[in-house]
């Protein structure tokens, strides 16, 4: 396993386009790091000047202490995985998969082996004589990641590597790689847009804008104690920007407000740390597993995600908004 340091790098394209700026990061061994964003806020091209496709304007990258800054890509021990697959169409599954150990020169029955010990673990043993024409996109990018997987790399990188896949076959295909590095445990940088990934892959998340670090820590962290509105935003459902102005202090989450009826009722109780207000039902949605309210109270508009003691409610009813004071965000 290894450890990446980034010390205060800077990507800059022709005379002042600053795509990274100031990034600094230690990747421990083992770790499964995701770096989180919107589009153009720089992500990418960390992945890529680390995997040596992408030259560093300034600063230093080192693997295991060793300094990779201006190391050619192969000399770094490190495996990348894209989000267009990158598969050579004319070779079979096999062959994909064979391909980075041949150029290594390794003996045939020792790739024969690791090939099949690669496909078993990704699934995918069934389809090694097949060409990838004739793979569906989970079977493509299960390729993709063998041909990564096989080399044995230091370090795993990963561009946003299921944002081609339908949403169903997204939610399975993560499953498996958080499986997959529970298994083999290599240093992992995954680079994604998508909230969701990023909650359930990652060891710690990375949210960078505009070309800086915003925010790192675990999961939890993130969500539950964001450093600003944008972090906070970004890993909410509902579009806290939409409702909230830049000199807000407190936040709380849309999960972390109750929809009651207007007065007591039999088997309703409330805590001493609840918040109440008085509101209007605006609409509701229907999602399955939950509701989403939007209730007017006054000039404001809250949004309550969840079960809740009204939901035979309609627009127009009067109803209570309770927040747990203990749910409140400081920011």
């Amino acid at each position: 396993m290894a450890e990446i340091k980034y010390r205060e790098i800077y990507k800059v394209y022709g005379k002042d386009t600053e795509a990274v700026k100031g990034f600094n990061l230690h990747v421990r061994e083992g770790e499964f790091i995701v770096i989180a964003g919107p589009s153009g806020c720089g992500k990418s091209t960390v992945l890529r000047m680390t995997a040596g496709l992408e030259k560093v304007t300034k600063g230093n990258i080192y693997l295991n202490d060793r300094d990779i800054t201006n190391a050619e890509p192969k000399k770094r021990d490190i495996a990348m995985v894209f989000q267009n697959y990158a598969l050579y169409e004319n070779m079979t599954v096999y062959n994909n998969l064979a391909f980075p150990l041949k150029i290594k020169r390794m003996k045939k029955h020792d790739i024969d082996e690791r090939v099949k010990k690669t496909a078993e673990t990704l699934k995918i043993a069934d389809l090694l004589n097949r060409k990838p024409s004739e793979l569906s996109g989970g079977e493509r990018q299960r390729t993709a990641i063998g041909r990564a997987i096989i080399r044995e790399p230091e370090v795993f990188l990963m561009d946003e590597p299921l944002s081609n896949l339908d949403a169903k076959l997204r939610i399975r295909l993560r499953y498996e790689l958080k499986t997959l590095h529970s298994k083999l445990g290599i240093t992992t940088i995954y680079v994604t847009h998508d909230k969701s990934e990023a909650m359930f892959l990652a060891d710690r998340i990375v949210v960078m804008r505009d070309g800086e670090i915003i925010q790192a820590g675990t999961p939890d962290e993130i969500y539950r104690k964001p450093t600003d509105i944008f972090v906070a935003d970004f890993f909410e459902d509902h579009g806290l920007n939409r409702y909230v102005s830049s000199d807000v202090e407190y936040l709380i989450r849309a999960e972390d407000i109750d929809i009651r009826p207007d007065k007591d009722a039999e088997g309703i109780t409330y805590s001493e740390d609840d918040i109440i207000l008085s509101g209007t039902v605006f609409s509701k949605e229907f999602m399955g597993s939950e509701i989403i309210w939007h209730v007017a109270c006054g000039d404001k508009t809250f949004i309550a995600a969840g079960k809740s003691d009204v939901e035979d409610s309609a627009p127009g009813d009067t109803v209570n908004i309770v927040m747990n004071g203990k749910k409140f965000i400081r920011i």
